[in-house]
C-alpha cells in the first residue's frame, strides 16, 4: 500500500488545484508540512503565478514568507481586521508586538527583504535567567 507523508500530501493537494488552472487560488497554509527547500519552491510558484495573472490568496502564518512574497498583507487579531496593506506599511515591530504579544526585532537578509525574529521578554514576565 502506498501512504504519503504530510507534506506529499499537502504538495499533491496543491498540485490538484493547479490542475484545474483557475485564475483564482486561495491556499490555506500551503507551506505547513513541507520541508524548507518544498517550501520555498511553492512559495516561489505562487509568486510566479501572480506574475502571470492569477490572484493567489495566502492563508499564512509565516511571517517572513509573507514578507518576502505577498504584495498586499491583511493582518488579523482574534478574528478581526487589524490593518491591510502593503506589507512595508502592516509589518512593523510595534505593531507585531501589540498582536502577537512577542518581541519583535527586524533585520535584512542580503537582498533588502526585511527578516523579523520573534522572542519573549523573560523579565517582562518575571523570568529571570
Amino acid at each position: 500500500m502506498l501512504e504519503l507523508s504530510s507534506g506529499e500530501r499537502q504538495r499533491v493537494i496543491i498540485a490538484r488545484s493547479l490542475a484545474t488552472q483557475a485564475d483564482v487560488l486561495l491556499l490555506d497554509e500551503p507551506t505547513a508540512n513541507l520541508d524548507i527547500a518544498h517550501a520555498l519552491d511553492v512559495l516561489d510558484l505562487c509568486q510566479q503565478l501572480a506574475r502571470e495573472g492569477k490572484t493567489i490568496g495566502l492563508a499564512i502564518h509565516d511571517i517572513n514568507a509573507a514578507a518576502r512574497y505577498a504584495t498586499y498583507l491583511v493582518l488579523l487579531s482574534a478574528g478581526r481586521l487589524v490593518i491591510q496593506g502593503e506589507p512595508e506599511a502592516v509589518l512593523h515591530a510595534a505593531q507585531l508586538n501589540r498582536v502577537f504579544d512577542v518581541c519583535t526585532d527586524r533585520t535584512y537578509a542580503a537582498d533588502g527583504t526585511p527578516v523579523f525574529v520573534f522572542y519573549r521578554d523573560r523579565h517582562k514576565d518575571g523570568e529571570h535567567g
